[in-house]
């Protein structure tokens, strides 16, 4: 399912803004990963993955 997320206050960005500190990776539980390459091993190692953020571009490249 593709959202437009239009606000910066939105959970899951703020969520993405914080584990991108170690003291957020900790007090969240969650990682933050980044790239193709990188999102497809999570993938094909059974990583549960709760969103993707991604440009509209690429969203809709993907939808197409």
């Amino acid at each position: 399912m593709n959202e437009i997320i239009s606000s910066i206050k939105d959970d899951r960005i703020v969520l993405a803004h914080a584990v991108n500190t170690h003291k957020g990776r900790q007090s969240h539980h969650r990682i933050l990963l980044e790239g193709e390459t990188i999102l497809n091993w999570a993938i094909e190692s059974g990583v549960e993955i709760e969103f993707v953020l991604t440009s509209s571009k690429i969203a809709s490249a993907i939808t197409d």
